[in-house]
């Protein structure tokens, strides 16, 4: 779907990602693959806060898609590298972005 696919699993990426969203205005976004989706990150207008980021995505091997807003980048990211888990029975593969970090 994205002609230029940065990749979540590319750590240095995300690293990068995080330090630029911080500098984000209204409507700013950036449009990257994990796993088997393509992700928006995007930053929200003020009337939704506290919720500060949007994460949009599409299944590029179903017709499942994503949304959902965060407090901010950090969990965004983190929820996607954790397979968007909702399962409070199935433990997080990562607790923190430092944890996706240092991990091999």
């Amino acid at each position: 779907m994205f002609k230029d696919k940065k990749n979540l699993t590319n750590k240095k990426y995300v690293i990068d990602l995080l330090s630029r969203c911080k500098e984000w205005q209204v409507g700013d976004f950036e449009e990257f693959t994990y796993k088997h989706w393509d992700l928006t990150l995007i930053k929200e207008e003020p009337k939704y806060a506290p919720y500060a980021f949007a994460l949009q995505g599409v299944n590029t091997i179903g017709t499942g898609t994503w949304g959902r807003r965060y407090y901010d980048a950090n969990k965004a990211i983190l929820h996607a590298l954790n397979r968007f888990n909702e399962n409070a029975n199935i433990k997080d593969q990562y607790n923190t972005i430092e944890e996706f970090l240092i991990s091999k």
